[in-house]
């Protein structure tokens, strides 16, 4: 008993050095795994948990048989539901799993460091499809949104929702499937200028996802190169504004974490 106990809270310091981010919006699957794509292609190790019912998944060509409420019930291995997507990005079904951490008021965090135990010291970022239980580990979140109507409407409700509910005051918005950086600077400024009227929150342009007529990203270049060598799309729109604004926001996060986990250690 000694000896769970002790791994457990080596789980728990683990997963306080780890930065966390969630991405919501909806239908854009294929914009969060190319950004997890990007990290993991920088070198980041990247541990995506999807709380759609197998969207990621199916838009990686993978089928998930699995999830994390799977593995919360004890009916499969951690390893049998974790999928290698690529080299440095694990994906993780985790939708019922999540919820029932939200039912039962508990902190996913602790609750997903414990699922994946030993697998904790290989990652170096968890990525959140969708919102997390609660704002519990998560810098300011990021919202993926498109030109539609649907979109940006479910976009705002979640922003509305989790200032009623967390206080939070600030949120990143990344907008996918447009033609231009200007197309893109015309949806951020509509959605901010709401946002901050009728809610008093502000939101921070991460930048622009080109999207082909099937939905997805388009030529998104690594975090390494999206600085300086990012391909250029429809008359000189950059795919890779928003893998370098999601970095610098993740970047931040590191440096939070790493000083938690040393206020920790000492």
């Amino acid at each position: 008993m000694h000896n769970d106990q002790a791994q457990g809270l080596r789980n728990l310091f683990v997963r306080s050095a780890i930065p966390a981010c969630s991405i919501g919006g909806a239908g854009v699957e294929s914009a969060v795994l190319a950004i997890a794509e990007a990290f993991a292609a920088d070198g980041q190790h990247v541990l995506l948990l999807d709380r759609s019912r197998g969207g990621i998944a199916a838009c990686a060509g993978k089928r998930a048989r699995h999830e994390l409420w799977h593995v919360l019930e004890g009916d499969v291995a951690i390893d049998d539901v974790m999928i290698p997507i690529r080299d440095n990005l694990t994906l993780l079904p985790a939708a019922r799993g999540l919820d029932l951490c939200a039912a039962g008021r508990r902190d996913w965090r602790d609750v997903v460091s414990v699922a994946i135990g030993a697998h904790n010291a290989r990652f170096d970022l968890w990525l959140v499809h969708g919102l997390p239980p609660s704002g519990e580990g998560c810098g300011a979140p990021l919202f993926t949104v498109t030109p539609t109507r649907s979109s940006v409407t479910h976009a705002y409700a979640q922003i509305k929702a989790l200032a009623t509910a967390q206080g939070r005051r600030n949120f990143g918005v990344i907008v996918a499937g447009v033609r231009s950086d200007a197309e893109a600077a015309a949806l951020f400024e509509g959605l901010a200028a709401t946002a901050r009227r009728f809610l008093g929150v502000e939101l921070d342009y991460c930048g622009a996802l080109p999207m082909d007529a099937l939905g997805m990203v388009v030529s998104v270049p690594t975090t390494g190169s999206a600085t300086n060598s990012a391909r250029g799309f429809a008359g000189g729109f950059v795919a890779g504004s928003a893998i370098a604004g999601v970095r610098h926001r993740i970047t931040a996060s590191f440096t939070t974490s790493s000083q938690h986990a040393s206020d920790i250690a000492a």
